[in-house]
């Protein structure tokens, strides 16, 4: 398992925590070594109760080409390394475990149980940044110039700024509006977001877009799940 830090500046290991001076400024880190080794454990144990006990898991920690390794747990060496050198650490982990575990067919067996198992971090934006919801600005934005504040002329969005013409604009709102709020919407909800009086077309959107719903008209929650995600996404492309 490779954990990767992207962190420009010099980084030092002291073996309880990760400190990072960037800039005159130094930030704390956990350990980015215990966090491989936690992920280790939970991995082989996941492995045993899928009833492939015994299976070696070894994890290493990719730091960014811009990152300066200071070690001051010589113990950290082993396990950190930079971009370059991890072709030949892994034909060392290669080498030192030779022998067959596992068949192709029981490998393909892991890969489908890890995808069938995997559950996506749902992750309160706002929260984790202070964001309080009436400080975010409104409007569908332009695709063109990124400008808020599109308004909708006979199914099509027009941007007041630059003057393009997109017909898209709402999937990507209501994109950016599942990333900022999380899943449930209500036509009130994306009106607001919108900038939009009307109900009766906030309402086509939605069902446009084949959201699964529950409750009356009037009091209808919408939800944006995974799967609609990933639809809305590929509408874009």
């Amino acid at each position: 398992m490779l954990e990767v830090k992207n962190l420009m500046g010099k980084i030092n290991l002291t073996g309880h925590q990760m400190i990072r001076t960037f800039e005159d400024k130094e930030e704390a880190f956990p350990d980015p070594v215990i966090q491989a080794e936690r992920h280790e454990e939970q991995l082989a144990s996941w492995l045993a109760s899928k009833g492939f006990d015994g299976i070696p898991v070894r994890s290493l920690i990719v730091f960014g080409a811009k990152s300066i390794l200071n070690f001051e747990d010589k113990s950290r060496i082993d396990q950190c390394v930079t971009p370059d050198f991890l072709p030949s650490h892994i034909s060392s982990l290669q080498q030192q475990f030779s022998s067959k575990i596992i068949s192709g067919e029981e490998c393909r067996t892991i890969s489908d149980k890890l995808l069938s198992e995997h559950e996506s971090l749902e992750f309160n934006l706002l929260n984790y940044a202070g964001v309080q919801p009436a400080e975010i600005m409104k409007g569908a934005r332009c695709p063109q110039c990124k400008a808020l504040g599109m308004i909708r002329h006979f199914a099509v969005w027009v941007c007041l700024r630059c003057g393009c013409r997109s017909k898209n604009a709402a999937i990507h709102a209501l994109i950016e509006y599942r990333h900022l709020y999380g899943p449930s919407i209500t036509n009130h909800q994306f009106r607001e977001f919108l900038n939009l009086e009307s109900e009766s077309v906030v309402r086509k959107i939605l069902t446009a877009n084949h959201l699964p719903h529950n409750g009356k008209i009037k009091h209808r929650s919408y939800f944006i799940t995974n799967q609609i995600l990933e639809q809305l996404k590929n509408k874009l492309n």
